[in-house]
């Protein structure tokens, strides 16, 4: 006889609810395991009948309910799932699954979850089965929602998407951060756009390496890298700014400072010399030109100092057809350390690199290692186009 195991699946032997809880937790992590769409009319919100897995348990849903959304009129809601042990489990009655509405004025504003392993020693487990956003008129969108529980994701996502206009200010590890003043209704992790793309999708596309690297799951690694964001909006894929919030402080990914379909990311400035060159916006992309060589000077930089702190290089994705050598050396790019002006010489830039003229669409590079902030800027007497400047 020994006294150092018991058995579970032997025979004889009692298998307990958190045994049987410990293998599926293993296999699928939260989230629905069949229905349980959510949907809303005015202040109700309505989910449809089906089954969910939390922390291992299997949950009926056995027909659809409704939840009155009428305490604020701003901010948003979550329909907040508890499982309680401690509540009352018999044939007859079963009331370990509690639902209740909370309100927050920011997305990220609600109480932290209570997620203690009920399979061991723990008593309570919450999960979110959604967020909504609201207004006047009672919910005006489902922010986030409750996944599919898909075997091989045990654990839950090691991550948290969130969207907005101003950083967070108190983030957990892992939080990812798109700077943007749509709405967020949905991600994706791919290297190409995705086909279903809807109106308010993030696309994170991914790459080989990422100074931003994770692993999606908590208990299984895979890893991610994570290398340029996008958000669906109105038809097309607009260049966003993206950070990682990573031992203990935020972390940046590719920042776009203009794009060929969303324009300025930030503002832009645009001098020539005299009417000899030009130089403007035009089809989205930023052209310059001349019409005669002598004096046309023109450049192109950012209205204000970029914070360029964490970044290691900046890219500048243009074509150069022609130049007028014998006046004026390669078409300069990079940082100075004031906004460019329209004078008969080059900027002081305190990064640089320079491309010549040869009608090849190119991307080009320049280091600021050592660089936390400057103009960035474009000078040259030549006729060319800059499709795309970003800080990665």
């Amino acid at each position: 006889m020994s006294g150092n195991f018991t058995g579970v699946t032997f025979a004889k032997q009692t298998v307990l609810p958190s045994d049987d809880a410990i293998i599926r937790r293993a296999i699928l992590p939260d989230g629905i395991l069949t229905g349980c769409e959510m949907s809303y009319s005015g202040s109700t919100l309505t989910m449809a009948a089906g089954q969910l897995m939390i922390c291992g348990r299997q949950i009926r849903h056995p027909s659809a309910q409704n939840w009155a959304v009428v305490e604020a009129t701003s901010g948003y809601a979550r329909l907040l799932l508890t499982i309680d042990l401690t509540r009352t489990a018999t044939t007859e009655v079963f009331d370990q699954v509690e639902d209740s509405i909370e309100y927050a004025t920011a997305k990220d504003g609600f109480p932290e979850l209570e997620q203690t392993d009920i399979n061991t020693s723990g008593t309570r487990y919450q999960i979110v089965a959604c967020i909504v956003s609201l207004g006047t008129g009672g919910i005006t969108g489902i922010v986030s929602q409750l996944e599919k529980s898909v075997a091989g994701l045990s654990g839950g996502l090691n991550f948290s998407l969130v969207g907005g206009t101003t950083q967070p200010s108190d983030p957990k590890e892992n939080t990812i951060w798109v700077k943007t003043a749509a709405e967020i209704t949905g991600y994706a992790f791919s290297t190409a756009a995705p086909d279903d793309a809807y109106e308010g999708m993030v696309w994170i596309r991914t790459g080989s390496s990422s100074p931003v690297a994770l692993s999606m799951l908590k208990n299984t690694t895979i890893m991610v890298y994570p290398a340029a964001a996008k958000q669906y909006v109105g038809g097309l894929w607009v260049d966003v700014s993206a950070k990682s919030f990573i031992g203990g402080e935020w972390m940046s990914w590719i920042q776009y400072l203009f794009t060929e379909n969303g324009g300025q990311n930030v503002p832009w400035v645009f001098r020539a010399y005299n009417a000899n060159g030009t130089v403007s916006q035009e089809n989205g992309s930023i052209v310059f030109s001349y019409s005669t060589v002598d004096n046309a000077y023109t450049a192109a930089g950012t209205q204000y100092a970029v914070d360029l702190s964490g970044f290691t290089k900046l890219c500048f994705d243009l074509k150069v057809t022609a130049m007028y050598s014998s006046v004026e050396g390669p078409i300069a790019v990079g940082v100075t350390s004031a906004q460019v002006v329209a004078g008969y010489q080059k900027n002081t830039f305190i990064a640089s690199a320079s491309c010549d003229a040869d009608s090849v669409r190119r991307t080009v590079e320049v280091d600021i290692t050592n660089v936390n902030s400057g103009y960035v800027s474009i000078h040259g007497l030549m006729k060319a186009t800059v499709y795309n400047v970003w800080a990665e």
